[in-house]
Formats: C-alpha cells, structure tokens, sequence
C-alpha cells in the first residue's frame, strides 16, 4: 500500500492508448518515483492483468520515459492495484490536481 501521492493512476483510452490521470474506468496505480516499479509490472504483466487488457511495448516505453522524468531517486517499492471505475480521462498524473 502507498499514499495517493507516491501514486500515478493508469487507464486504458476509448483508443486503447494507456491514459495518465484521474478519472473513472478500469485502471492501475503505479508508483510514481520508481522506475524500477515500472519494470516489475512490465515483468509480471501486472498493468494487463489490472487493465484485463494487452499493454502495447509502445505505450510502456512512453510510460517508462514518463516515472523517469518525475522519479526524484529512481528508488521505490513496486506496486500495481486495480480499482474499480468505469472510464478514461487524459490528462496529467493525478497528484498534480487539485480535488477529485
């Protein structure tokens, strides 16, 4: 378990395309300073199975370019849950809005 905002939430796109950012619908929460968190679920296939969807190389490599950019140490747990929602929205990770 982590704090929300030790937290990005991940999504799937009406297109299929892996959404960063609040909303509703099926998603994953990932550890926002870890790369290395990126990789274990990349490794387990974790994000598909909390997306109950494939995850194209592709968008992990977007993402991975993504954790990258904003983890400070590269240093973190891994940690990959599914919640319950239903639906996307794009936008930024969800820790840099304010509210729900």
């Amino acid at each position: 378990m982590a704090a929300p905002p030790e937290l990005i939430r991940l999504s799937r796109g009406p297109d299929g395309e892996l959404v960063v950012g609040p909303g509703p619908g099926r998603g994953a929460w990932l550890c926002r300073d870890s790369p290395e968190c990126l990789e274990k679920a990349r490794r387990h296939q974790a994000l598909g199975r909390a997306l109950r969807a494939e995850v194209a190389p592709e968008a992990v490599e977007r993402l991975r370019k993504l954790v990258k950019s904003i983890a400070p140490s590269g240093e973190g747990g891994a940690h990959v849950c599914e919640d319950g929602g239903s639906g996307p929205l794009r936008g930024s990770p969800p820790n840099e809005q304010e509210g729900p």
